[in-house]
């Protein structure tokens, strides 16, 4: 009776471990261990200086360096710097057209891979865009056609930064009143 117990129990926690295991194995790019948050010095370290424009910071990060094995040789991939913390990572991708034969979405892919699909964007025609949580982390992917340009982008980040990715114009705020 003892050793059925003691076997259930190893069970109970060999499985329990597999589940975590197969929870953790997403083939996410790992960007060197680099988390949000995280001081910009260790991705400065890493990859490079990051070049900055009014306060923020863009390291320029090679696709294949960063996410090995995620087919997204035709992406651009890049760390957002604040301040001196990482702010998130972003993906963009460009084509002349939505119906491109060398269209791949290689960018769709890798979000529904590693973050799920969304209905009707596996469809190269699909406008629009999904905005989601996962584990603390904002997920925000889009995918427009402007100009004749087809365009897709994904953005990693957390609620403490979301507003660096948010397109602001400071013209456009209402003004304050006078006292």
């Amino acid at each position: 009776m003892q050793n059925s117990f003691k076997f259930i129990k190893l069970l109970s926690l060999l499985l329990v471990f597999c589940f975590v295991n197969i929870n953790y194995s997403k083939a996410e790019c790992g960007f060197d261990g680099l988390t949000i948050g995280e001081k910009s010095s260790e991705a400065e370290g890493a990859f490079g200086e990051a070049n900055t424009e009014n306060n923020i910071g863009i390291i320029i990060v090679d696709p294949e360096e960063a996410c090995p094995g995620e087919n997204l040789e035709q992406v651009s991939v890049e760390i957002i710097i604040s301040e001196d913390e990482i702010a998130g990572f972003r993906f963009g991708s460009q084509s002349l057209k939505k119906e491109d034969e060398d269209n791949e979405q290689s960018l769709y892919q890798y979000v529904a891979k590693n973050y799920g699909t969304i209905e009707g964007a596996e469809n190269k025609n699909w406008t629009g865009h999904k905005i989601w949580e996962i584990n603390g982390n904002k997920i925000v992917y889009s995918k427009i056609f402007f100009l004749k340009v087809f365009e897709e982008e994904l953005i990693v980040t957390n609620s403490k930064f979301s507003d660096f990715f948010i397109d602001h114009d400071p013209d456009l705020d209402e003004p304050e009143e006078e006292q």
